[in-house]
């Protein structure tokens, strides 16, 4: 064949697996939540998908657009035996992770690099030894798909049998015992009820990882009486107590990690607990706030740059424009906004004096129990 035909065939399988990396299976389009189709192979079986995030796909003769709807819900990755890598796995991102497994990766997948490893080790875990062991705390919160911040290197696991040598160090095991009502298994993978793992990281995790992730369970669908229970039947164990006051605060109006590490920095620095999504009536219509109270009329509402990113919405400049437009409606009803960013987070003792300020004005203007 002439050199020119070769590098004309090189270059069409480079651009073949090129857009195998990139498109989903089933081609260009909506992909809609589903499951992947079950399967007898034990491997396969054990790594079986989790829902697809609801992906749109726009394409065009030079670019490939992936603008994802729910970007902290992943699919786990493919785990495949080192010694069935081929070349093609190698081009597409295959890496070793574990013991005698390699991953890989979903290119609709979520770009946050920690939870991408977590799932990629909990994958490669559960492929390995499926049977008389359950993920736990922070790796179950992320297999569950509920938000973190701050997420750590290890992945925790309870198990009945003894640890045997040479053990992964990133890889900490438990040997409690667990009630089999607080165990459970999400697409293959063995891991704790989503209630078991809130209440887990709530005895383990500083509180405000603890509060980011028992938000996410209870906006979920798990209700706080329900983590009460799951919290008494550990009875004296270490960390219940302040466990029990950190539960109290879940609150599934919390839509973002930003909002509740917000809403935790003002509470540590001593303000009265506020109430999430708090409706106001403008002449726009009716409108939610992050946080507020409602009875001096004052809203923080939390601003994450990602907010106005096309990766979010297709015209930013027109997210901000609408924005700028609800803040002002909010304040001509009659309400104090105070913006808060990620950078605000840092310094807790300022932003809780611009909120205490914000309760000095409201009242000097006398909006407080209009």
């Amino acid at each position: 064949m002439p050199r020119g035909g070769r590098d004309g065939c090189r270059l069409v399988r480079e651009i073949r697996c090129r857009l195998v990396r990139l498109l989903p299976r089933r081609g260009a389009g909506i992909l809609r939540p589903q499951r992947r189709p079950a399967t007898s192979h034990p491997q396969r079986q054990a790594c079986a998908g989790r829902r697809w995030a609801a992906t749109s796909i726009v394409m065009s003769m030079r670019t490939l657009t992936t603008t994802r709807l729910r970007p902290f819900e992943v699919a786990p990755p493919r785990v495949i035996k080192t010694s069935d890598l081929r070349a093609d796995h190698l081009r597409r991102g295959a890496r070793t992770v574990h013991r005698g497994r390699a991953v890989l990766p979903n290119p609709l997948a979520s770009t946050d690099r920690r939870t991408a490893d977590m799932l990629d080790l909990v994958a490669a875990i559960a492929s390995r030894s499926p049977e008389q062991q359950w993920f736990c705390f922070e790796a179950a919160a992320v297999v569950w798909g509920c938000d973190t911040v701050s997420l750590g290197e290890h992945v925790d696991i309870n198990q009945r049998f003894a640890q045997r040598r040479g053990a992964d160090h990133r890889i900490r095991r438990h040997h409690s015992v667990i009630p089999s009502d607080q165990l459970a298994e999400v697409d293959g993978i063995p891991v704790t009820t989503l209630a078991r793992t809130v209440v887990d990281c709530a005895r383990s995790l500083p509180g405000r990882r603890a509060l980011v992730i028992a938000d996410s369970a209870v906006r979920q669908g798990v209700a706080v009486p329900d983590l009460q229970v799951v919290l008494e039947s550990l009875g004296g164990r270490r960390g219940v107590r302040p466990a029990r006051d950190l539960l109290r605060l879940a609150d599934g109006g919390a839509e973002s990690p930003g909002e509740t590490l917000t809403r935790w920095a003002l509470i540590d620095q001593g303000l009265p607990v506020p109430s999430t999504q708090v409706q106001v009536l403008t002449a726009l219509g009716l409108r939610y706030g992050d946080i507020g109270w409602p009875d001096l009329r004052v809203l923080v509402e939390f601003d994450g740059r990602l907010k106005y990113s096309e990766r979010y919405t297709a015209d930013p400049v027109a997210a901000v424009v609408d924005e700028k437009r609800r803040q002002e409606a909010m304040e001509d009803a009659g309400w104090i906004v105070v913006r808060v960013m990620w950078e605000d987070l840092h310094h807790p003792g300022r932003l809780a004096a611009r909120v205490r300020a914000a309760f000095a004005r409201a009242r000097r203007l006398g909006l407080a129990s209009r």
